[in-house]
């Protein structure tokens, strides 16, 4: 097998091995996709700074706090690792793409209710952020959130590369190594260190293999996506 053995302490809900969006809930000890989009197609990443923000705060909110939000703890001086700020770990971030108009997770909980803390403190946290930017005021999210459980080895493998193939399934880049903002670069040993991902004991793959892996995969999901597109119209 290429993983080791991925637990799903799930209790009821619809069976099959990716769950559909609303309403399940996230067990601790379960995998699972984490996603979201804007409220009417609004652009939530435009420039490098606000991707780099997204993903401080998804560093920071992994972890439980201590009565602080990203921007209080940036306001005291406290680096976003502070032991004053962080309490026991939430989730393990296992990937993550950052699209123009949504995001994609996959997750396993660490503790109870840890990924529905986890999405609520970081979307609060970047709308607030965003808008204030943006000198925009509302939602900026189209629901709360969507989650789908993975059951098994394969379908995490196999989730990990759909979530880095999103940019060149909607054509933004030719080559999934071409978007700067996913976990993508982690799986393939470009970024060393300061990573924000746990994954290396899941997949056995190596980097030169990931890459593999996912290469052979870019045509067929663009396909895929067109014909969803055309299927949409």
């Amino acid at each position: 097998m290429v993983f080791h053995s991925v637990r799903t302490s799930i209790q009821g809900g619809a069976k099959g091995s990716i769950m559909s969006r609303r309403k399940l809930r996230c067990y601790t000890g379960g995998f699972y996709h984490l996603f979201n989009k804007s409220i009417a197609g609004f652009e939530i990443f435009r420039y490098p700074e606000e991707y780099a923000r997204m993903r401080e705060m998804t560093r920071f909110y992994r972890d439980s706090l201590r009565g602080y939000s990203y921007s209080e703890a940036l306001k005291r001086g406290l680096g976003i690792d502070d032991p004053e700020v962080h309490g026991v770990p939430r989730i393990r971030l296992i990937a993550y793409c950052f699209m123009p108009t949504h995001f994609h997770f996959l997750v396993s909980q660490l503790s109870d209710d840890g990924a529905e803390d986890f999405m609520r403190c970081l979307q609060a946290g970047y709308a607030i952020y965003l808008n204030k930017r943006s000198r925009r005021r509302g939602p900026l999210w189209e629901g709360r959130f969507g989650i789908r459980r993975i059951e098994t080895d394969g379908d995490l493998l196999h989730m990990t590369r759909y979530v880095h193939l999103n940019p060149t399934s909607a054509g933004i880049v030719q080559r999934p190594g071409e978007w700067p903002y996913s976990s993508y670069h982690e799986y393939t040993g470009v970024v060393a260190s300061g990573g924000i991902c746990d994954f290396k004991q899941l997949i056995s793959l190596s980097p030169q293999q990931y890459h593999k892996f996912v290469s052979d995969r870019i045509d067929y999901q663009r396909s895929l996506q067109i014909i969803k597109s055309y299927l949409m119209d």
